[in-house]
């Protein structure tokens, strides 16, 4: 994998590239009009671009009669073909046809550009107007002369007849304008392909928008809440900017059809703001940035307020997003570059995202300047590089939340790791006193009849010798080796503790009778009385073991542990090295006291 540096700087250099192709498509020379489009039955759809010539009205008082008056005043478009840019003005454009068909034809002229306010069209006929339809978002969706997402105007043609285009279009944002003619069937598989492609886009969108809140309802983090936000503010931007939104979800609202484009803008926004805080923790890295980016989150939403309220105007609303748009971007970017760099997964995934979202935002920013020309590519670039920002903080969350379980892991291990030492000895790795409790009431609970537990407490008889005669180290080995050989002869379903000492606990569960917990009692003197090997040579010592039964005689540990202690004192008073229950005398010589 390569370093966190060498991908910043991969990134930087395709993001520079891409900007030289935009700039390239600035720069090239658009093409002349051609004499008149020629329609046949050869073709399906005509780019109408070519054969186009313009003029403007920057008064904005022609009338078609003015128009027609002064032919002269058209001439070739010095723009990029589909793409007049936000110029003030009322354009004019004319479009000569030719019908080269032999037979009469139905073409549909259309405009693929659905955020278009208003286009009036005036079909000439020997220079005369004979048909006039009026297009846009500035009527409502049942007044359209055809019912779809798209702007299209039905056109009759004959012939061996001269037929022009005027189209008159008014609009308040850029004059984008990807201009077509097509024939019916060919205009029903266009747009049933952009309703597939746009209902799967809008369909990502819901999943994702469910998936945050979901997360954010489990984890209450804030990131999953903010990512909600600008999924379902980016799905509802781009239903709305392909038209879909006006033809399924708010047809007889006009307002929303011409403007709610623009308060999804301002939602994306406030969750990108948001979410870039969080996922880079900026906070950490500059607090001036954390700063800028939770104000930018406040005026995004403080702008739609307004916007939609009225006290905005569409011009003011769309100058603070282009104000303001650019900047979580422009911040994010250099911080998550330098958290990656620090080894932040995270923060590579962010500048990844941020890097494929630039080449969108700057292909939408061209477009909406006028600068490039409107294709299909171009059209659709922003909403390309969104959904790819999408797809890059589906990885931010998941190596976020990848993060807290491993924390958690971290801390339920350490956890465990302080709640076994509370609970063993650090001498011989045996339960302690706590230990021995919370792990013998569940047992001692079971007890019934045919399944007595036994409660043995065992006091190492010539212990403190071994220490004075040959030091603390060889008496803490001798501890340990006594644990592990009552380990090994009570069993696995056996407790072993330590409470201190030279004392020590056998509990064992399941015996079937007194009998076999004397039997058991027996085999733990013969396995201590063996001797055992220290470094300074062969050593033995005794033990005095006390026993207690449950239920016979107590049913939790405390009690049972004092009748057993009871039991082994009973035990030393007899002459030590032997065994004995609690209540009765059950002497067993040591055969090492």
């Amino acid at each position: 994998m390569p370093a966190p540096s060498q991908s910043v700087a991969r990134w930087s250099r395709w993001l520079a590239l891409w900007l030289l192709a935009l700039a390239l498509c600035v720069l090239a020379a658009p093409a002349r009009p051609a004499d008149a489009l020629a329609l046949s039955d050869a073709v399906q759809r005509v780019d109408a671009w070519p054969a186009v010539t313009l003029a403007t009205d920057a008064a904005r008082r022609w009338t078609l009669d003015d128009v027609l008056a002064h032919p002269d005043a058209f001439a070739a478009a010095a723009t990029p073909p589909g793409n007049l840019g936000p110029r003030p003005a009322i354009h004019w454009l004319k479009l000569p046809l030719h019908l080269a068909a032999p037979a009469a034809r139905t073409w549909w002229f259309a405009i693929d550009y659905p955020l278009l306010d208003r286009a009036d069209l005036y079909l000439l006929r020997d220079g005369q107007p004979v048909v006039h339809r009026v297009m846009g978002n500035h009527r409502p969706y049942a007044q359209r002369p055809l019912p779809t997402r798209l702007h299209a105007v039905a056109l009759e043609l004959q012939p061996g007849v001269a037929y022009e285009l005027l189209l008159r279009v008014d609009t308040a944002g850029a004059a984008i304008l990807p201009m077509s003619l097509m024939t019916l069937p060919e205009l029903m598989r266009h747009e049933s392909d952009t309703r597939l492609w746009q209902g799967l886009a809008a369909g990502f969108g819901l999943c994702l928008f469910v998936y945050a809140v979901v997360r954010a309802a489990a984890s209450r983090d804030p990131m999953f809440l903010w990512f909600a936000v600008a999924a379902a503010s980016g799905t509802l931007f781009f239903f709305t900017y392909h038209g879909l939104a006006a033809q399924y979800l708010w047809p007889h609202h006009v307002w929303l059809t011409r403007n709610a484009a623009v308060l999804w803008m301002y939602g994306i926004l406030a969750g990108g703001f948001m979410f870039t805080e969080h996922t880079l923790a900026m906070a950490k890295v500059s607090r001036v940035a954390s700063g800028v980016m939770h104000a930018g989150a406040a005026v995004s939403l403080l702008g739609a307020v307004l916007f939609a309220g009225g006290v905005a105007s569409y011009s003011a609303a769309t100058v603070l997003l282009a104000s303001i748009g650019l900047v979580p971007m422009l911040i994010g970017l250099p911080v998550a570059a330098y958290r990656a760099h620090g080894g932040d997964r995270a923060a590579r995934w962010i500048f990844l995202g941020f890097c494929l979202y630039s080449l969108g935002v700057a292909t939408m920013a061209a477009l909406n300047a006028g600068l490039v020309p409107a294709t299909r590519w171009n059209l659709h670039a922003f909403q390309a590089g969104s959904l790819l920002l999408l797809l890059c903080w589906i990885m931010v969350m998941s190596v976020r939340a990848e993060e807290v379980r491993h924390a958690a892991d971290r801390a339920r291990i350490e956890q465990e790791r302080l709640t076994l030492i509370a609970r063993t000895d650090a001498l011989t790795g045996l339960l302690n006193r706590r230990g021995l409790h919370e792990a013998l009431e569940p047992r001692l609970a079971r007890a019934g009849a045919g399944r007595l537990a036994a409660v043995y407490l065992i006091d190492l008889d010539g212990f403190k010798a071994v220490n004075d005669s040959h030091g603390h180290d060889a008496g803490d080995e001798l501890l340990r080796q006594i644990g592990q050989r009552l380990c090994a002869l009570a069993g696995q379903d056996a407790l072993v503790a330590r409470l201190g000492g030279d004392e020590f606990v056998v509990a064992s569960s399941w015996l079937a009778d007194e009998t076999e917990a004397t039997a058991l009692a027996e085999r733990l003197q013969v396995a201590v009385a063996e001797p055992f090997t220290l470094p300074h040579g062969p050593c033995s010592v005794g033990m005095t073991l006390g026993y207690a039964l449950a239920p016979r005689h107590g049913t939790d540990a405390t009690t049972l542990l004092k009748r057993a202690d009871t039991a082994m004192y009973a035990g030393k008073q007899a002459g030590r090295g032997r065994s004995r229950a609690y209540g009765g005398a059950q002497p067993m010589a040591a055969r090492n006291a």
